[in-house]
């Protein structure tokens, strides 16, 4: 995972609710009000909570992914990266490793021009994806602004990991439209490139292409609202975390213990084991 993907988790089931419950350090929050409003993960649904430091989750995505072969398990493990991050060597590590054995594992480099402040042209003299090569990578380049491109080009990296073809690195090209972050005004970025990129939205995108198949976009927006609403309404009325248990569930003790049907999110999340990934 990636601390930015906030809809990955939604796609694998975390509920919006909890999600709210999270930001808002609810007992009933993903991990109970223990941890920041971004990270986090649900293991139950194939969610690994996931660092700020880029590209950590490489060489994590790795390790799963070798779980996965070892236990003779037909899965593949996804992670995502800024292009920044290829400049650092746990990129590189969890690359050579992947590729060496020959693990199932995605990762997902989100090329958006510019790392932090610094543009591409000043940051490598070849494009990464073309570094998946020199590893015995598969390397990928698709338009990171359409959606189903970028699905289809996932899933037949899947396939290929399923097959023990070992790992892609799929180069999404798109651009970062805001500021690192709230303190960054983004000066640096030329008034024209954002155009370029603003008339290449990939929500506007992606609901022209649906209208054209006949799809209520509106209604869905509407829908969509609905269910926020209601969600954040509950998340509300959750109660925040008792301080007598801040201790519990900080360190893995014991042995691996599923979770049951009607456990709460957090109950005996770490410290009874965790279960696996």
């Amino acid at each position: 995972m990636l601390h930015r993907d906030l809809a990955a988790h939604l796609v694998r089931g975390v509920e919006p609710e909890r999600i709210f419950a999270q930001y808002m350090g609810r007992a009933s929050g993903i991990t109970g009000g223990r941890d920041g409003n971004v990270h986090f993960g649900d293991r139950r649904l194939g969610c690994v909570g996931m660092v700020s430091m880029l590209p950590d989750m490489m060489p994590v995505a790795a390790g799963m992914a070798m779980a996965f072969k070892l236990r003779g398990e037909r899965r593949c493990a996804l992670t995502w990266l800024g292009d920044g991050a290829t400049s650092r060597g746990d990129f590189h590590e969890a690359m050579n490793w992947a590729a060496l054995q020959r693990l199932p594992v995605i990762f997902v480099l989100e090329n958006n021009q510019y790392a932090y402040s610094t543009p591409l042209r000043l940051q490598f003299a070849v494009d990464p994806v073309e570094r998946a090569a020199a590893y015995g990578a598969v390397g990928q380049t698709v338009d990171g602004n359409d959606v189903e491109a970028v699905f289809a080009a996932t899933l037949r990296a899947r396939e290929r990991a399923l097959d023990g073809a070992g790992p892609t690195l799929i180069e999404a090209v798109t651009m970062r439209m805001h500021g690192h972050a709230a303190h960054d005004d983004m000066r640096y970025v030329p008034a024209e490139q954002l155009e370029h990129w603003r008339a290449r939205d990939p929500i506007m995108l992606q609901q022209a292409r649906l209208q054209a198949q006949g799809v209520d976009v509106e209604a869905t927006r509407n829908a969509v609202a609905e269910q926020l609403d209601a969600a954040l309404a509950r998340a509300l009325q959750q109660p925040l975390p008792d301080p007598a248990s801040a201790t519990e569930g900080v360190f893995c003790e014991g042995e691996a213990e599923p979770l049951g049907d009607g456990q709460a999110p957090y109950s005996g999340y770490a410290a009874r084991g965790t279960d696996r990934v």
